[in-house]
């Protein structure tokens, strides 16, 4: 709310993690914590949590998780994160810096 009563947009961005993207990091959290594999857990949940989120405060969110996992697809041998640390490689910091811009273009004069 501050942010527009300040004339300026809100916009929520929300980041892929790690564990969500590369499923060689989840497959090793799973094999370390094996209890963790008999919960089924959604790893997309936050996102659909923080979708409906947005919808009822009617807020402009981006999720990066999507876009994340279609250049995995289309690039199956790349990572986008650093294996043990869990932050954005080059790739990863690549891939935020185009979508970001892509989704925040319309509020500068960006072409």
């Amino acid at each position: 709310r501050v942010v527009e009563d300040s004339g300026g947009k809100y916009v929520l961005a929300v980041f892929a993690n790690n564990e969500q993207v590369n499923k060689e990091v989840w497959e090793k959290i799973l094999s370390s914590y094996p209890k963790m594999a008999s919960a089924k857990l959604d790893q997309e949940k936050p996102d659909k949590l923080l979708t409906e989120f947005c919808s009822e405060e009617k807020l402009e969110c981006y999720l990066m998780l999507p876009y994340f996992k279609e250049y995995l697809t289309q690039n199956p041998n790349k990572t986008t994160h650093f294996r043990y640390d869990g932050h954005l490689n080059e790739i990863g910091t690549e891939l935020t810096t185009k979508f970001l811009t892509e989704k925040l273009k319309a509020y500068f004069s960006i072409k």
